[in-house]
């Protein structure tokens, strides 16, 4: 937490050199995390952060399962920034920041990660619409700063629309109806509160997979979109490793597809790479498997049906991996949420090929061909454009990729 407080006030520093005014009037808190970072040491800063922030819970969380969860720092006050729910590499569940709020504001940045067309979804209702009882007079008189007079005036007048609103008001009273919706409360005291495990679903009827969010605002709120995986294994790639012998000729005959979606399933992008997938190392633990058409395979292979990728994990692999989990082998092994098999250290990965870098099997040269002990396996270029695409798309570190694996046959 020290760490993301530090990160979020040398920002406001930068953006209030660059505009060459203090644009966070009015921002208390980044204010306050601004002097204190000014004028303390690094140890008082640290205590500073311990007594405003709480390091376990002090963020809106978007959680594993496309909800948003409203969380509360130490002394009740819901915190701005926006953390993702993620998965360690020992298969604990820990968070990291994607966005760093500069508002202040609870509502506000509610509207932003949440979004307009949510919203109408949370409520039942278009928000635009504030005819009969679905407006909230309380709420549009606090928004507007105005007094019953001016409220009935403002009402009085049957072309008034909430798009006669500032901006800043229609996002304020649009997040703060769904938020008041939910059973969350205003104090002075504590801003925006409620009881344990408030969570807002971003998810809509056609989202596929986990969600994640655009870096840049556009109309005030930032887009969110999803990534699936689509892999499909050729037939022919088991003889590439049968009965023992290789042949270099079956290698990368498989493929990858990553389609980038809207939260309403319409298709916003799409990258395709070749790969292997059959397992072709020998291991202790990797029993052969007998197949119906190809003989003895190794067991490690994944096997055809659903599976779940994690992107960029840590590794000795110059390139970032991904993780595959939530998936069995061909021999039957479970694949747990860590990518391993109880018992073992060792993970199923995605991951470019390396070779000259394996000793499991004396006497093998592994110069040339692909060595893959159940991972799935690129030539580095592929897997390099592949990282880069991704990126540009706004997938993170610790993103998980809903996959499905199928098998192309001739009939």
């Amino acid at each position: 937490t020290v760490n993301a407080v530090a990160g979020h006030t040398q920002m406001a520093i930068e953006m209030m050199l660059d505009f060459k005014q203090n644009i966070f009037a009015g921002y208390k808190d980044i204010l306050n995390d601004v002097k204190s970072y000014i004028t303390s040491g690094q140890d008082l800063f640290a205590q500073y952060v311990g007594r405003e922030y709480d390091s376990s819970s002090d963020y809106w969380l978007l959680k594993r399962d496309g909800k948003l969860e409203a969380e509360y720092d130490e002394n009740g006050k819901l915190i701005t920034h926006l953390n993702a729910e993620v998965v360690n590499r020992d298969g604990s569940i820990g968070k990291q920041r994607l966005i760093t709020d500069t508002t202040g504001s609870g509502s506000q940045s509610f509207y932003r990660y949440l979004g307009v067309e949510q919203a109408s979804n949370l409520l039942g209702y278009d928000v635009n619409d504030i005819s009969g009882n679905r407006i909230d007079k309380q709420l549009l008189m606090q928004v507007t700063d105005s007094g019953s007079n001016a409220l009935k005036a403002m009402l009085s007048d049957p072309g008034f629309s909430i798009n006669d609103l500032t901006p800043s008001q229609k996002q304020a009273y649009i997040a703060q109806k769904v938020m008041k919706n939910s059973g969350m409360a205003w104090s002075d005291e504590t801003k925006w509160s409620s009881g344990e495990g408030v969570a807002f679903n971003l998810k809509r009827k056609g989202t596929i997979g986990n969600i994640m969010f655009d870096t840049e605002l556009v109309n005030g709120e930032y887009g969110k979109s999803t990534i699936a995986a689509d892999a499909i294994r050729d037939y022919t790639s088991y003889s590439y490793f049968r009965n023992g012998v290789r042949d270099s000729e079956f290698a990368y005959k498989d493929k990858i597809i990553f389609t980038q979606r809207d939260l309403d399933g319409n298709i916003m992008s799409s990258t395709s790479s070749k790969m292997h997938t059959i397992d072709s190392m020998a291991g202790d633990y990797d029993e052969p498997f007998s197949h119906p058409l190809f003989g003895n395979v190794q067991g490690n292979t994944i096997a055809p049906g659903e599976f779940s990728l994690r992107y960029r994990s840590t590794s000795n692999y110059p390139l970032d991996p991904f993780v595959i989990f939530n998936a069995s082998t061909i021999n039957g092994t479970n694949i747990d949420l860590s990518g391993r098999m109880a018992g073992n250290d060792d993970r199923w990965l995605m991951h470019q090929n390396r070779n000259n870098n394996r000793d499991s099997e004396v006497g093998t040269d592994y110069s040339t061909g692909v060595f893959v002990n159940g991972c799935f396996g690129f030539e580095t270029e592929d897997y390099s454009y592949l990282l880069d695409t991704l990126d540009s798309w706004g997938a993170y570190s610790g993103y998980e990729f809903s996959g499905n694996l199928t098998e192309n046959y001739w009939w």
